[in-house]
């Protein structure tokens, strides 16, 4: 049963659930709306969200102009093999873990656990330095050495629920 008291706490939580979810959505429709504006009209001030004239001509320079295909075969191809490794050697790494007895292995997984408090911008000249030397410097697979390393966070959220499978 619902009482007055319940009825407006609702009412007033979905209307300020409403009014989060229109000023998170604003700068995306702003984004939007630029998007079908010419040059001359994206830094008019006021700015108007619905634009007077819109066009296709920013989509069109975008998608034929600048190598659009190679960036986005790039850009595909790294994060979609970055993710397939991360994937395999968290999930690995967490069923050895959550499952397996072996000599030092909670030393093993805190040691894991401790590299999640070195910030990641203080990796970023050791990063530099072993991918020069393995040659991998303005390369895809650069990139996805990089972006694979960081598999301790998800290791540790992959053991406990290795851990919670009978």
């Amino acid at each position: 049963m619902l009482t007055r008291t319940s009825n407006w706490w609702n009412i007033t939580r979905y209307a300020i659930l409403s009014f989060g979810a229109l000023v998170m959505m604003v700068p995306f429709l702003y984004m939007i709306s630029t998007s079908f504006k010419s040059h001359a009209f994206v830094l008019e001030l006021p700015p108007r969200l619905i634009p007077s004239a819109p066009t296709l001509e920013n989509y069109q320079r975008a998608l034929t102009t600048n190598h659009f295909g190679l960036y986005f075969f790039n850009s595909a191809a790294v994060s979609v093999s970055s993710t397939f490794i991360t994937v395999v050697l968290s999930s690995m790494l967490a069923y050895a873990f959550a499952r397996w007895d072996f000599p030092g292995r909670n030393v093993l997984f805190y040691a894991m656990l401790g590299t999640m408090m070195v910030p990641a911008l203080t990796l970023i000249i050791p990063q530099f330095v072993l991918a020069k030397q393995l040659h991998l410097l303005n390369s895809r697979w650069g990139l996805v050495v990089v972006y694979s390393a960081g598999t301790a966070f998800n290791m540790f959220l992959l053991r406990g629920f290795f851990e919670e499978i009978p």
